[in-house]
């Protein structure tokens, strides 16, 4: 999936650096961001961790020196579905003009509002912060999916407010949701253009050549969701000319975002087939394979 994402920011965002950041990968998939200039290996302060929360909120040490301010996190199950490169600029731009330090968009699941979200999960950290500051309860919960940070002072409250928190669900977002609510905290992001996911899925459908979300143009597509009628996770057979692999998928059930997805992952194999036969991530199949790639689903009438 981080390679659909970074396929699709080549595509959409052409002449903007992305870097991939080891939460996990296998030495083979190390080699093949390696090889591409884009992989940001894993700190040696964090060799030993093994929980995601704690990688993604330690992004500052990934990053080492390579980026100073304007950088955008995505997660891996999200791609981009169009060029936002104007409307990042005007993000930029609206990010100084009101003096807020980073952006993400409000939570389409079923918590609304960071005092919902304690009453559903188990937060007693988050609990705890919120009882020392009751108005901050009623703010809408926010998902750290997708976000834009001005500087780099950001991360670095943002991983020490982290390990604060540490073993509440999802305890590295709710430490950025303290942090979007101070001074000069987030500017909240539309969800229809920045990360559509959870019950926005549904209303995603194409206008002609455009692919809108309640009339918005969307620009980033996730496939987080709480509402596992929208996505499946599953185990997905990739295949080109008698080699495959067989890896985990977050494919999305919504067919105008399931063939865009399609369309990526056929792009992706089709640009990097060599590479990934070379490091063994592809293998040839005895027999043969008689199925192409992530089929398209099929019509109602079918």
């Amino acid at each position: 999936m981080s390679a659909i994402l970074v396929q699709s920011l080549n595509w959409h965002f052409p002449g903007h650096p992305c870097f991939v950041m080891d939460i996990g990968l296998t030495d083979a998939q190390q080699k093949f961001f390696s090889q591409k200039g884009i992989l940001l290996p894993r700190p040696a302060k964090l060799k030993d961790v093994l929980h995601p929360y704690k990688l993604k909120s330690s992004i500052e040490l990934f990053l080492n020196d390579r980026v100073t301010e304007n950088f955008v996190w995505l997660d891996a199950d999200i791609f981009a579905l169009r060029d936002g490169r104007n409307d990042l600029t005007e993000l930029w731009s609206a990010l100084r003009s009101t003096d807020r330090r980073f952006g993400v968009a409000p939570d389409q699941g079923p918590s609304f509002s960071l005092d919902d979200f304690t009453s559903k999960f188990r937060t007693p950290k988050l609990k705890g912060a919120l009882a020392r500051n009751p108005d901050c309860g009623q703010r809408r919960y926010l998902n750290a999916g997708v976000m834009m940070f001005a500087d780099r002072d950001v991360l670095r409250e943002w991983r020490q407010g982290s390990e604060e928190l540490e073993g509440d669900v999802c305890w590295e977002q709710n430490a950025l949701n303290l942090m979007a609510y101070e001074e000069r905290g987030a500017l909240i992001l539309d969800a229809h253009v920045w990360n559509v996911h959870a019950s926005l899925l549904s209303k995603v459908e194409r206008s002609g050549p455009i692919i809108l979300c309640d009339n918005e143009r969307p620009v980033f597509v996730h496939g987080a969701s709480i509402m596992y009628s929208d996505i499946t996770d599953e185990i997905a057979l990739l295949s080109k000319d008698d080699y495959r692999c067989e890896t985990f998928f977050r494919r999305f059930k919504n067919p105008v975002l399931r063939e865009e997805q399609r369309k990526l992952v056929n792009m992706f194999l089709d640009h990097n087939f060599e590479d990934l036969r070379h490091l063994g991530l592809l293998r040839k199949a005895l027999g043969g394979i008689s199925q192409p790639t992530l089929k398209s689903p099929p019509s109602p009438s079918a």
